[in-house]
C-alpha cells in the first residue's frame, strides 16, 4: 500500500505508532462518528438559528428578542437531535 492510499491519519502518525495502534485509532472514530456528528449539528443549530435571529432584529430594530428566541430554538433542535442520535446507538 502506498503513502497516497493511506488514510490521512494513518501517514501523519505511521512513525509514531505502531501500525495496530493507528487501526484501533481509526476503528474508535468510525465508531464515535454519530456522536461527533450530532455535537456538531448541536453547535450548527446554535449557530445558524441565533444568526437568523440577529439578522431578523437587525432588520426588524427589535433589541435583542430575535437572537434570543433563535438561541433558545437552536439549543431546542441541536438538543433533539442529540437525543434522536443517542437513541439509536
Amino acid at each position: 500500500m502506498d503513502d497516497q492510499s493511506q488514510p490521512l491519519v494513518g501517514r501523519s502518525l505511521k512513525f509514531l505508532l505502531p501500525a495496530r495502534s493507528i487501526r484501533f485509532l481509526q476503528a474508535n472514530l468510525s465508531r464515535g462518528e454519530p456522536g461527533i456528528l450530532a455535537s456538531y449539528a448541536l453547535i450548527g443549530a446554535v449557530m445558524a438559528l441565533g444568526a437568523l435571529g440577529f439578522v431578523v432584529d437587525r432588520l426588524a430594530d427589535t433589541a435583542p428578542w430575535f437572537l434570543i428566541a433563535g438561541l433558545l430554538a437552536g439549543v431546542g433542535v441541536g438538543f433533539y437531535n442529540l437525543v434522536k442520535t443517542a437513541g439509536r446507538q
